[in-house]
């Protein structure tokens, strides 16, 4: 798991996982965000691979 502090941009290193998922719960998350601002479980990285694309959902918590 990974902490991402309050920095404004980070570079992260994904691979083809088909999801991650960041919020504040560093135990239902893979990027764990500590800012008051985010919920436990708050957004998906989500690979699609015949798109070769990612996308970011916002999962509305």
């Amino acid at each position: 798991k990974k902490l991402i502090k309050s920095a404004a941009f980070q570079k992260l290193m994904v691979d083809e996982k088909r999801c991650y998922l960041f919020g504040r719960n560093q135990q239902l998350n893979d990027f764990c965000i500590d800012h008051a601002s985010c919920s436990r479980v708050h957004a998906a990285l989500v690979y699609h691979k015949h798109l070769n694309r990612a996308f970011l959902v916002d999962l509305g918590s």
